[in-house]
């Protein structure tokens, strides 16, 4: 086998590998979000039907989804700059591809020169960011009115 013929396949394979790697951190990426949404609700729902009289406790409690939050941003951000190199590889195979034939275009380059853009990293960050904030704004509201809690408000009623 020539060597280029060799070269050749060996890129291809290199492409395979790394649009296989991007599949997959875009599945970790997505899987953990819905992992956080969902322990992020059981976390709101523990903190509004319960009394929690401990502000310590309350504290951690009201804390915890900011954590998650926090530790699901970096988390992302890492998992994209991954998907990133991966796409600037793919790249750099394809232009040598194009040099060798002008009508090839890959995948990464259509992408990168398409006009439609995805707003999926910003929609994403924002979506880390509103946990982070909405907790940070409940830990702080608990902590300073705790009756915002469903089961902390006492009904003075006839009888009791």
């Amino acid at each position: 086998m020539p060597d280029s013929e060799f070269v050749e396949r060996y890129a291809i394979e290199e492409m395979k590998v790394a649009r296989d790697r991007i599949n997959a951190d875009i599945d970790v990426m997505n899987r953990y979000e819905v992992l956080s949404v969902g322990l992020v609700g059981a976390i709101f729902a523990l903190i509004f039907q319960y009394k929690i009289r401990n502000r310590e406790a309350l504290i951690f409690i009201t804390m915890l989804p900011a954590l998650v939050g926090l530790y699901g941003y970096f988390r992302f951000r890492a998992h994209a700059k991954l998907v990133q190199k991966y796409n600037e590889y793919l790249m750099a195979i394809e232009a040598q591809l194009m040099r060798k034939d002008r009508s090839f275009i890959g995948l990464a380059t259509s992408q990168k020169r398409s006009k439609i853009k995805s707003h999926i990293r910003l929609v994403r960050s924002l979506f880390w960011i509103a946990i982070i904030v909405f907790s940070l704004l409940l830990t702080a509201g608990t902590q300073w009115k705790p009756n915002w809690l469903a089961n902390s408000v006492t009904t003075n009623t006839p009888g009791s």
